[in-house]
């Protein structure tokens, strides 16, 4: 936290000159753990910054970015459905199921008005009842630090 307040945040404000007044006021960012220095000690190396959790103002305009996500984790082997606001992430379901590292996978997300599918490489993993987003809304990619994501193509429509 010191770096990013003391050095990091600052270089960033110098290089896309950003007065300190139009900064985020929440904000999240991701970091990696680096190369120990001489002395053993970790140091860390900032990956992303992330402004996407900005609550918005008023209360009301949360419904309009919230947001669902369907994540398949090679790292756990696990699949997992999740409802976020900003700043929450709330599971709505998680389950065990294999999920080889290093090949092509196929991650679906079916909704129906109360139902959400997500199926892995055509097979069916979860099957949820969920009302929290009532309206259609934008479709798009996501991924964690913690992986080395590829995306090759993305695709969404009506039945």
């Amino acid at each position: 936290k010191h770096l990013l307040e003391t050095e990091w945040v600052p270089q960033l404000q110098r290089e896309f000159k950003i007065d300190t007044t139009s900064l985020p006021m929440i904000w999240d960012c991701d970091f990696l753990l680096g190369p120990k220095t001489a002395s053993g000690d970790d140091t860390y190396v900032l990956c992303e910054i992330n402004v996407s959790c900005v609550s918005p103002f008023p209360d009301a305009a949360i419904d309009v970015i919230a947001h669902y996500v369907a994540r398949a984790n090679a790292n756990e082997d696990n699949v997992s459905l999740y409802y976020t606001t900003p700043g929450i992430r709330s599971t709505i379901q998680y389950v065990d199921a294999p999920v080889p590292r290093n090949v092509w996978h196929t991650l679906r997300a079916e909704f129906s008005i109360k139902t959400i599918r997500v199926l892995l490489n055509g097979k069916p993993v979860i099957e949820a009842g969920d009302a929290h987003i009532k309206e259609a809304g934008a479709v798009g990619v996501w991924t964690k630090a913690d992986s080395v994501t590829l995306f090759d193509s993305v695709s969404w429509g009506a039945e």
